[in-house]
């Protein structure tokens, strides 16, 4: 996961260790056929359709992409994700502690897919804040979203009855430090994955998650 660091007025974004695991090839180069690719991930198993897209997420992260195409494929991916994870709680949420070992492997893989989200979002961050005119339009929106996936692993965390790690926290409070210093902390987007999620903003998402 992208490593996000607030120092007083500044943001500093740095990768994290990489994994030594290849990648699979990335299927797709744009949202449209990102968006194809996921119509076949609900033909799949759980446990195959965890696989493909988890290893399409790492592929997207190594790829050299236009920042705002890696919003818009990370948009696409984002319902997969969530709908992936619904099937994922239902092995986990609310079970009897301690875990089971059919219990946490499916906690471990549903925080790799919110990670790995994760990733591209936090990835769009360094463009950001050099002022990438092909993101301007959606700084709001693009913060908003990785709001939401932080909200998404705390919710994890707490469906599965665990603490939430300390970086997940830091990188969700930088977040939302990022978001007041680029002035869009209240500016109103619309979010399809949130309950009458017309108008809500990185600040209603931020206090949700806390």
């Amino acid at each position: 996961m992208t490593e996000i660091t607030v120092q007083n007025s500044e943001v500093q974004v740095h990768a994290a260790g990489q994994s030594t695991t290849m990648a699979p090839r990335l299927a797709f180069a744009e949202s449209e056929s990102a968006a194809k690719w996921a119509k076949t991930l609900l033909l799949m198993p759980v446990g195959t359709a965890y696989k493909a897209l988890v290893g399409q997420l790492q592929a997207l992260a190594g790829a050299d992409l236009p920042p705002r195409e890696r919003a818009k494929i990370a948009e696409t991916l984002r319902v997969p994700v969530s709908h992936l994870h619904t099937e994922l709680a239902r092995r986990y949420a609310g079970r009897p502690q301690p875990e089971e070992e059919r219990e946490t492997e499916a906690i471990d893989q549903a925080v790799a897919l919110w990670q790995a989200l994760w990733e591209q979002y936090s990835t769009c961050l360094k463009p950001l804040l050099e002022g990438d005119p092909d993101l301007q339009g959606i700084k709001s929106k693009i913060l908003q979203r990785g709001l939401f996936v932080g909200k998404q692993l705390v919710l994890v965390h707490g469906l599965a009855r665990r603490g939430v790690p300390v970086p997940i926290w830091q990188e969700l409070h930088a977040y939302y430090r990022l978001a007041e210093m680029l002035d869009c902390a209240v500016a109103s987007v619309t979010d399809d994955q949130m309950p009458q999620g017309v108008g809500t903003s990185c600040y209603s998402m931020y206090s949700r998650a806390l």
